[in-house]
């Protein structure tokens, strides 16, 4: 994951859904990393 990658992911969250920003840095990057494919998917989904 890039640093801009990251960037956008918590803006994106920070202006939608706060919770989930709080859960995803409980994660840790190295998790994070896994779900790059599914986050990639969803904000596909949502246009972003």
């Amino acid at each position: 994951l890039t640093n801009e990658y990251l960037v956008k992911t918590r803006k994106t969250f920070v202006n939608t859904r706060p919770c989930t920003v709080i859960s995803i840095t409980d994660i840790g990057l190295e998790r994070l990393k896994e779900y790059q494919t599914t986050f990639e998917s969803l904000f596909s989904s949502f246009g972003l």
